[in-house]
């Protein structure tokens, strides 16, 4: 089971990063949310080619998990250009230039628990 590592950002929250055979992938929905598309399933499949599912442990019960939909670099860039507005551009420039810079130079950015991003992300989805 990977960890999760958690980016903070004042306008766009936390961002879950959970890195697979070493490299990083983006929940998906989440991420299609913070940049604010209408129908961010909708984003997801006509944007992103190589979405994965993981599954993750559940918050309230260590003996099930959660499944949840993860994208590769390539894909949140993806989604990245394709959305028109203003928030797309300021979320673009901090993920090129703090998200993945630091991934790459340290191999993390404030790591935490798993169970805080899930709850975190399934209230941010369901919200």
């Amino acid at each position: 089971m990977n960890e999760m590592q958690v980016f903070q950002n004042s306008e766009f929250g936390e961002l879950g990063v959970l890195e697979i055979e070493g490299k990083p992938y983006f929940p998906a929905t989440a991420c299609a949310k913070i940049l604010r598309y209408a129908n961010p399933k909708d984003a997801i499949k006509r944007h992103c080619r190589w979405g994965v599912k993981h599954d993750l442990p559940h918050p309230q019960n260590p003996d099930k998990t959660i499944s949840m939909n993860f994208i590769p670099e390539g894909d949140l860039y993806r989604l990245i250009t394709h959305s028109k507005l203003p928030a797309a551009e300021r979320f673009e420039k901090w993920v090129f230039d703090e998200v993945l810079p630091t991934i790459r130079k340290t191999g993390g950015y404030g790591r935490v628990d798993v169970t805080a991003i899930i709850m975190q992300t399934a209230t941010a989805v369901c919200a």
